[in-house]
C-alpha cells in the first residue's frame, strides 16, 4: 500500500515535489510514525507531553515535502525524527516545521513561529517588580513569559522602572506588538540581549513595536 501511495506522488501529481493533498489533524497519545498514506500537512497536538514524530522513508526517485504544525495548548514539543531515529528538528508550541526528502535523506527546510496563533485578546502581564523576557516558543524559565497575544497590557508593579525584553529578532520577523502601560511606573522595552532600549513607555501610555527580522522598531502612542 505504501509503495502504491508513493507511486501516486510521482505518477499522478508531481515527481519533483511529491505533493499530496489533504490535511491530517490528531491529538496524540504517544509517538507517531508516518507512512505514505499520510497527507503532507499535519496538525498535531502533543496532548500533555513531548512526542516523537518519525518521518517515513520514501523511494529515492521522489522528492517529498511535509509540514508539521504543533497545535499544543501548553509548552509541549514535537521531536521530528527520521526512520533511523535521528532527530532532525524540534517543533515547539506555536511553531510549524517544513521537512524535505531529497531522495536520500530528510532535512528541516524551516521551523518557524505560526503567526496566526497569536491572539488579539489582551494578555495581562504583571511584571511583579522584576525584568520580564518574552518568548515566542519553548518552556519559560525564571523571569520569562510565553507570548500568546499581540496586545500586551503590562504593569511594572514596582516602585521603579522595570525592563521588558522582546523576543529574539531572528524568530520575530513581521511581528507587531501593541504594549500598554497600565501601571504607575515607566516600562523600558529592550531587545532580547538586554543591551539596546527600543522605547520607554511612561505610565498610561502605549507603544507599538515591530520587527523586520534583524531590528525592533517602535512607534510611541499618546
Amino acid at each position: 500500500m505504501a509503495l502504491n501511495a508513493y507511486n501516486q506522488y510521482k505518477d499522478v501529481e508531481s515527481k519533483t515535489t511529491g505533493i499530496v493533498g489533504g490535511y491530517h489533524a490528531a491529538t496524540l497519545t504517544g509517538a507517531l510514525t508516518l507512512d505514505a498514506t499520510y497527507p503532507n500537512l499535519l496538525a498535531l497536538d502533543p496532548n500533555g507531553a513531548d512526542r516523537n514524530v518519525t518521518l517515513d522513508a520514501p523511494p529515492s526517485d521522489v522528492q517529498v515535502l511535509r509540514t508539521i504544525v504543533n497545535t499544543a495548548d501548553a509548552s509541549e514539543d514535537l521531536v521530528v525524527k527520521n526512520a533511523a531515529g535521528t532527530t532532525i528538528a524540534t517543533v515547539r508550541q506555536y511553531e510549524e516545521g517544513t521537512f524535505a526528502w531529497s531522495g536520500t535523506a530528510w532535512s528541516a527546510v524551516k521551523v518557524m513561529r505560526t503567526r496566526n496563533l497569536l491572539s488579539d485578546d489582551p494578555q495581562i502581564i504583571d511584571m511583579a517588580d522584576a525584568q520580564v523576557k518574552l518568548l515566542l516558543s519553548g518552556t519559560p524559565g525564571a523571569g520569562e513569559l510565553l507570548l500568546v497575544s499581540r496586545n500586551l497590557f503590562v504593569d511594572a508593579n514596582s516602585a521603579g522602572t522595570e525592563d521588558l525584553l522582546l523576543p529574539a529578532e531572528a524568530g520575530a520577523v513581521g511581528l507587531v506588538l501593541d504594549i500598554w502601560n497600565t501601571g504607575g511606573e515607566s516600562i523600558v522595552v529592550k531587545e532580547d540581549s538586554d543591551t539596546t532600549t527600543i522605547v520607554t513607555i511612561a505610565t498610561a501610555k502605549s507603544a507599538r513595536v515591530g520587527c523586520n527580522g534583524t531590528t525592533w522598531f517602535a512607534l510611541l502612542g499618546a
